[in-house]
């Protein structure tokens, strides 16, 4: 491509020496001018194409003809010692080619000197010289491929014997060939199956006739077969952090002592982003269940805000109707008209499910290999760490359990180091920054705000506990504490539901009436000390401020005072009772005269008006005389005092008078 590397090829390949195809220029500048004849065979070819004035066609992939495609697919086909062989055919070629161009020697004689200094016979380079005959030079070198196959022919094998011997080996339980090739062998003998090839001989064939992928499939099953082919590289990138976040739920391998004393091994329900690999949510509990799924949720939403994508596992907890109901990409359970709408759709969280036991699908599968070790194998945890697999356990299994609480805070620290621990390879931190980090950055670049949560919308992931009846006052009694709000008193007696979170039940908890109208927030009462003093004058203090509210409300209850209220009341006309009408029905007198007191006489047509006023004794006593009545004869006594007739009292001559009269 230079003149220095042109001088470089001719010191080196010796041109002067050729005195045929060298000389010295005749016009006294002392320059040395050679036989093109001399240049590689491809710089041969492009200077005769522009001397001609001819397309080049070296690289014109258009003027390839079939012929060449063959000779080049049988090229590729050849090992690199019969390739080494088409190069030495080609430079012997080469050199008989320069010698007839340089004009001095015949075609005859030049491949003659050729295939002498090549140690092979004149015929020899003539039949390669055939074999090359009308083809562009470019192509000699797959023309000159040696023509012989090797060897081709097939050991003779009885069909029953080839047939057993794949039958036996392609099985699922795996047999070695050496086993397989023993029975077939003796099963031939008793057969009489004749010939039986060598035992290498019959696994080259196999090996032939079926390709890697179809032996797999037959000895070790579809998910073998699976990982034979490569796994997609998933780039995360293109993501911003907190626009897609997947979940998944795992157990760890460590006995833990919960509240009610039982032992078992936690299950962890965690968040990742996929942009930065940051834990952003997560959550301790007996089970996967919908339950914490719904907590854990809300946990990344209180703290870092609604992602647009969540990638979730389609175990039961997360295609949970109250997690994922009415989301279009839901495929789980049975969907009707009246499911309920569930947290991430009200959130407007578009759902993605990732394929079930595809670990390659999940990224955060890879942050739980680190849990694995940095907090199931803690220090804190010796004596109850399990062991993953049956025959993995170590000598002091099941000898500890750590508690709950206590191991709680050692998943928490955990967490906080595998987010904070710099120097990630990941391509978002470039094997610098932290998984905090990365998030961080991630967040101030984002083009879109992060979306948060409005109040009404983190009361969704809290859970439900029904069937609560508030006290007169309004108090609320559960799980040992105590939640009281003013509000909550008009609802005494009557059915209400209220959400919690569980693990925080000193926070306050959400009142909803059983119609599902949200009342109220009820804080939490917290005891105090027998001798708090503080304590006393806080409570004083808002039970001052309490009995004020209360007063200042029942002042202000209605603008009319109470004499306006009296003023308007006294000029309501009071109803006068209508007189009877005159009838001769003598009025009966119950009670006693007085001894002072004398009977009415009356005159003729004259109704007389007694007015009596009994005194305490006779009423007593009267009222002894009807029970003393009622207890020995029931029927006596109303009879006499009720006539159906007539709605008073009337006398009955007929009823004999009481014997204690």
């Amino acid at each position: 491509m230079t003149k220095q590397g042109l001088q470089k090829v001719a010191k080196r390949e010796g041109w002067s020496a050729n005195g045929a195809l060298s000389r010295i220029r005749d016009n006294g500048a002392g320059a040395t001018e050679f036989h093109y004849s001399l240049l590689p065979m491809v710089a041969q070819m492009r200077l005769t194409a522009v001397d001609r004035g001819v397309v080049d066609t070296v690289n014109d992939l258009s003027s390839v003809t079939a012929e060449q495609n063959e000779l080049w697919q049988r090229y590729d086909k050849l090992t690199d010692a019969q390739k080494q062989v088409c190069h030495e055919r080609l430079a012997t070629l080469n050199q008989a080619l320069v010698l007839y161009r340089g004009g001095t020697f015949t075609k005859d004689l030049a491949m003659r000197v050729a295939a002498t200094k090549a140690g092979v016979s004149y015929t020899t380079v003539r039949n390669w010289e055939r074999l090359t005959h009308g083809l562009p030079e470019n192509d000699w070198l797959a023309a000159l491929a040696p023509a012989h196959k090797g060897c081709t022919a097939k050991a003779d094998c009885h069909p029953q014997v080839w047939e057993y011997i794949k039958a036996d080996y392609l099985r699922a339980e795996r047999p070695s060939f050496a086993a397989c090739y023993r029975r077939t062998s003796n099963i031939a003998k008793q057969n009489g199956w004749s010939p039986v090839p060598a035992a290498k001989t019959l696994k080259r064939r196999i090996e032939r006739e079926f390709d890697a992928a179809t032996i797999k499939m037959a000895r070790h099953g579809r998910d073998a077969v699976k990982a034979m082919y490569p796994a997609l590289t998933r780039t995360r990138t293109h993501f911003d952090a907190m626009e897609a976040v997947n979940i998944d739920g795992h157990k760890f391998d460590v006995f833990v002592k919960w509240e009610d004393g039982s032992v078992s091994r936690p299950m962890m329900v965690a968040i990742q982003d996929l942009y930065s690999n940051k834990f952003v949510g997560w959550r301790l509990a007996k089970s996967e269940n919908k339950e914490t799924v719904q907590l854990t949720i809300g946990d990344m939403v209180r703290n870092h805000g609604i992602p647009d994508k969540m990638w979730l596992d389609n175990g039961r907890a997360f295609a949970s109707k109250w997690i994922t109901g009415g989301a279009r990409t839901r495929y789980r359970f049975k969907v009707r008209d009246d499911d309920p709408v569930g947290l991430l759709t009200q959130l407007n969280v578009e759902c993605h499910w990732t394929t079930p036991y595809s670990g390659q699908s999940k990224p955060i599968e890879r942050a739980f290999r680190d849990m694995c070790d940095d907090i199931a194998k803690h220090p804190l945890c010796e004596g109850a760490w399990t062991g993953n697999t049956i025959d993995n356990k170590p000598e002091n299994h099941g000898s500890k359990s750590v508690p709950i609480d206590e191991f709680r805070a050692i998943v928490d620290a955990g967490i906080a180091e595998h987010n904070a621990r710099p120097g990630r390879r990941s391509k978002v931190c470039g094997g610098k920054l932290s998984f905090d980090q990365a998030f961080a950055q991630g967040i101030e670049k984002r083009v879109l705000n992060v979306r948060k949560a409005t109040p009404e919308q983190a009361r969704l992931w809290l859970l439900a506990v029904e069937t609560l009846k508030p006290r007169k006052n309004g108090e609320i009694y559960f799980m040992g504490n105590r939640y009281w709000h003013a509000e909550l008193a008009a609802y005494a007696g009557q059915t209400i539901t209220i959400r919690i979170d569980p693990e925080n039940l000193h926070a306050p908890i959400h009142a909803y009436s059983q119609d599902g109208r949200y009342i109220v927030e009820v804080p939490v009462l917290e005891d105090a000390g027998f001798d708090s003093q503080d304590a006393a004058r806080e409570h004083n203090s808002l039970r001052k401020a309490y009995v004020r509210s209360a007063v200042e409300a029942d002042r202000l209850k209605s603008k009319i005072d109470t004499e306006e209220m009296k003023r308007l009341a006294g000029g309501v006309a009071v109803p006068v009772a209508p007189v009877p009408d005159e009838t001769n029905v003598e009025r009966p007198v119950f009670g006693g005269l007085t001894k002072n007191e004398k009977p009415a006489v009356a005159g003729a047509g004259e109704v007389v008006e007694l007015t009596i006023e009994p005194t305490e004794d006779e009423f007593a006593r009267g009222l002894k005389m009807h029970m003393r009545k009622a207890v020995n004869d029931p029927f006596a006594v109303i009879g006499s005092a009720y006539s159906a007739d007539d709605a008073g009292f009337e006398t009955r001559g007929d009823i004999p008078p009481h014997q204690d009269e």
